[in-house]
This record gives structure tokens, C-alpha cells and sequence, in this order.
């Protein structure tokens, strides 16, 4: 249901590589404000991917102003969701030791820095 909302203009969308798994980068057209959102898409750990929750992604980074990564991790029953949630931040390494919490929500943080 998510995919039918359609993606504004006004954002670039790269794929990329982040811990050996695939991501969506999504940048606001012009520049950015410092940060970057790890945006861990809904699904309970069992469905969907960073396309499903796409123009919500694209929405938090115009609200925002900042990046945002889309981080594809997998799912299960491959992986138990309570795994999934321990092992997805994990993967980005260094990056998310470095995690701010800006909102009461645990499905997405915001990062000192790009990868």
C-alpha cells in the first residue's frame, strides 16, 4: 500500500551499498543539513523493503532537511525479527555506535555523518 504514494521531485533517490547490504540514499535537491537519518522501514520485521515506505522516507527528508538512508535488512522467517532489530544497526558498523535519538521512535535515528 505504501508504494502507491507517490515520491516528490524535490529529492534525489541513489542506490548504495551499506554493510554488504543494499540501501536507498535519499537526498533533498540542493543542500543538505548536516546528518543523516537511518530510516529502518515498517513491516514488522517480516515485510517490505526501502521502496514500500519510500514517499515516507522522501518526506522525512524534506521535513527535515537532512539525508536519509532506506536500510534493506533482512527479514524474516531467514531472520527472527527480534535478530533483525539487534543485527541491522549493527552492520553499519562504527557508524551507528556514533547514534543520537531525536524522536521517542526506535525506527529511525538520526547520524553525526554520511557513510
Amino acid at each position: 500500500m505504501m508504494a502507491a504514494f507517490a515520491v516528490p521531485d524535490s529529492v534525489t533517490l541513489t542506490d548504495v551499498e551499506l554493510a554488504g547490504r543494499r540501501a536507498v540514499l535519499v537526498e533533498p535537491k540542493g543542500e543538505a543539513r548536516p546528518g543523516t537519518i537511518l530510516y529502518l522501514h515498517g513491516g514488522s520485521f517480516a515485510l517490505g523493503s526501502p521502496g514500500t515506505a519510500m514517499s515516507l522516507t522522501a518526506h522525512l527528508v524534506l521535513r527535515t532537511g537532512m539525508r536519509a538512508i532506506s536500510f534493506d535488512y533482512r527479514l524474516a522467517p531467514s531472520t527472527p525479527s527480534r535478530r533483525a532489530w539487534r543485527t541491522a544497526p549493527r552492520r553499519t558498523g562504527s557508524w551507528w555506535s556514533r547514534v543520537r535519538r531525536r524522536s521517542p521512535s526506535r525506527w529511525w535515528a538520526t547520524l553525526p555523518a554520511a557513510p
